[in-house]
């Protein structure tokens, strides 16, 4: 699970005066995390609970009774991120649980779970033959840039455009095409977002007997609020490709999959040193519009992973997201 899906105790840095304000302070959650709070709330040191963006939290619960009046029909609240005074913030900090310690995961004992866009997907489930296997959590650069090791000073980064839409992965295998969303496996039927998009871009003629290997990517379109340019139907972007007998993803630059496959791959953004960067220069690679051909609309974000594939001893895979303030904000009221 990503740890932006879940409510972690962390234990509270620096907590400062927001500017303009005389009743709002602002603090850093694991030192990328902006978060305003009520001053006087909260103070440097304490053991709070940090709840992410895109949290459904129980206002009938004493740490979130104050959000009792901006509750849905049935009670919970969505968690956003906003901007107060012009300043962006994410999520929430509420006292943690008795006998909490830092680190640990009070999702369940605060009654929260992880909200997920309603999708039409229009199929059902098949049994998982194990020939794909699920894709990576892929955790927030937010939560991950100070950790020890994650970014190394002089390495090559290679960066995507984040896709707004639903993960799919597709492969061939025992004579036939497999398609699956992020967890489960799609039986064949004209309704299925991720069949629509297998069949808009012949995928079972393009991986027929490459049985080596699994295509990851994003279904795209009708699917969620972001549309491309995509006027009916759904499309798909590979975004990794996963070699089954050698056990692993083929680096963002080791091969051509565009070439070897003739299917359609993220938009990539260039190469960077991340540890070499300013944080205002990295950040912006995450704002401004989609770069896919006939988007009208801002980007979700950036991906960034090592050129070389690596891994990390407490993140695993290396490979991080950046989710642009503009998308995040982007259904305020103004």
């Amino acid at each position: 699970m990503s740890s932006e899906s879940k409510v972690e105790v962390v234990r509270l840095g620096p907590v400062n005066h927001l500017d303009g304000s005389d009743h709002l302070s602002i603090t850093l959650v694991h030192g990328g995390y902006p978060c305003i709070v009520r001053t006087g709330a909260f103070a440097e040191g304490d053991r709070v609970a940090y709840v992410p963006v895109d949290m459904l939290v129980p206002t009938d619960q004493p740490a979130f009774v104050f959000l009792v009046d901006k509750a849905r029909s049935d009670g919970f609240y969505r968690t956003k991120a906003m901007r107060l005074r012009g300043t962006f913030s994410m999520g929430l900090i509420v006292p943690t649980p008795d006998g909490a310690a830092v680190g640990d995961d009070v999702t369940e004992a605060l009654g929260c779970f992880k909200w997920e866009p309603a999708v039409a997907t229009g199929t059902d489930n098949e049994r998982d033959p194990g020939h794909m296997p699920v894709y990576t959590d892929v955790e927030g650069f937010r939560r991950w840039q100070h950790e020890p090791g994650v970014l190394v000073p002089g390495e090559e980064w290679v960066v995507t455009e984040k896709i707004h839409g639903a993960n799919a992965r597709f492969c061939w295998r025992d004579g036939r095409l497999w398609v699956g969303s992020r967890t489960n496996i799609k039986r064949e039927d004209p309704t299925s977002i991720w069949w629509q998009a297998a069949r808009h871009h012949n995928i079972a003629e393009k991986l027929a007997g490459k049985d080596d290997i699994v295509v990851y990517g994003e279904v795209y379109g009708q699917v969620q609020d972001l549309r491309y340019g995509v006027p009916s139907g759904c499309r798909f972007v590979a975004f990794d490709v996963f070699h089954r007998p050698r056990g692993v993803f083929l680096g963002p630059l080791e091969s051509d999959w565009s070439a070897i496959f003739d299917i359609p791959t993220v938009t990539q953004l260039g190469v960077i040193r991340p540890a070499d960067m300013a944080p205002a220069d990295l950040w912006a690679l995450a704002e401004g519009p989609s770069l896919r051909p006939g988007a009208n609309h801002i980007r979700e974000g950036i991906v960034i992973r090592p050129r070389q594939e690596r891994w990390h001893p407490k993140l695993g895979r290396v490979i991080l997201k950046l989710v642009g303030e503009g998308y995040l904000t982007r259904k305020e009221r103004h």
